[in-house]
């Protein structure tokens, strides 16, 4: 059984240039190798832009999808040292857009949700300006990603949720995506932003997943990989509608369920050698 890697070498470089600094991309692939010497595996490590060669059984691939035969995908995932290993992709490509089959006790779920040391991927300011009223939050995403494809409205999101709230005692608060540079909007603190708002509306950002860890009702316009805790409007009369929801309870049990499968089984953690040996087994397996 022979397991090539495709180490994102370029990127790891461009990263630990940017001024974003992914580092745990790097630190991930530097404890890949112990891991897999640690199971006896016949593996080789290659650039991530080259074809893995012909004889290779299981090829961990990086930032891509598809179905390609014996291929998985790694990518970063939405948490800092959190990583998808899926077998078509991350975002709505992964599998987990269509597949989510399991259960723990609500008691274990919301212990380990509500202990969890939640941490934006992107850095985030200390201060949050002052809202002054009650407000809905707009998360943005960054220009051209094409995960935007996966949306169910033509229009702007933006300026759906304001044509919405319009003559109400709701604010629209805008959130850009920080690498989207000259984009107008709050450059507040996330955390603190979700923590006060009423509502989360958002195409398939992962921010949208992040405030799902503040028990807030998220509405999502696109397909998206958390839809599980979330509210979708896939319609214009459910977008229509989501100005009634605001005040009903959102199934926390629902969302804890959903978090700590996500956080213990589905993602890969740098550094728990255990979940990274799971993931490869289960490739070989499926091989």
């Amino acid at each position: 059984m022979k397991i090539t890697v495709s180490k994102p070498i370029r990127a790891i470089q461009a990263y630990r240039n940017a001024q974003y600094n992914y580092t745990d991309i790097e630190a991930f692939y530097n404890a890949l190798p112990p891991v897999l010497d640690s199971m006896g595996a016949d593996y080789r490590i290659i650039d991530t832009f080259d074809t893995a060669p012909a004889d290779t059984n299981v090829h961990l691939a990086w930032h891509g999808y598809g179905n390609e035969p014996n291929t998985w995908y790694i990518k970063s995932g939405y948490l800092p040292n959190y990583f998808y290993f899926d077998k078509t992709g991350y975002s709505g490509w992964s599998t987990l857009v269509h597949n989510y089959d399991f259960d723990v006790s609500s008691d274990v779920a919301s212990e380990y949700i509500n202990a969890f040391q939640l941490n934006s991927r992107m850095p985030q300011p200390e201060h949050t300006e002052e809202i002054g009223a009650p407000y809905v939050l707009v998360l943005g995403q960054k220009w051209r990603d094409k995960v935007l494809e996966f949306s169910y409205f033509e229009n702007d999101l933006l300026k759906m949720v304001t044509d919405l709230y319009a003559g109400t005692e709701y604010k629209v608060v805008f959130k850009p995506h920080p690498l989207n540079k000259g984009e107008e909007g709050s450059r507040g603190n996330l955390t603190n932003l979700i923590a006060g708002a009423n509502a989360i509306y958002t195409i398939n950002s992962g921010s949208g997943f992040e405030a799902l860890f503040q028990h807030k009702r998220v509405f999502t316009t696109g397909v998206s990989d958390y839809h599980w805790g979330t509210t979708e409007l896939k319609t214009v009369s459910e977008f229509q509608n989501s100005i009634n929801m605001l005040e009903e309870p959102v199934d926390i049990d629902r969302i804890n369920k959903f978090l700590y499968y996500c956080l213990t089984e589905y993602f890969m953690y740098i550094t728990d050698a255990a979940s990274i040996q799971r993931k490869i087994r289960q490739a070989i397996s499926e091989a």
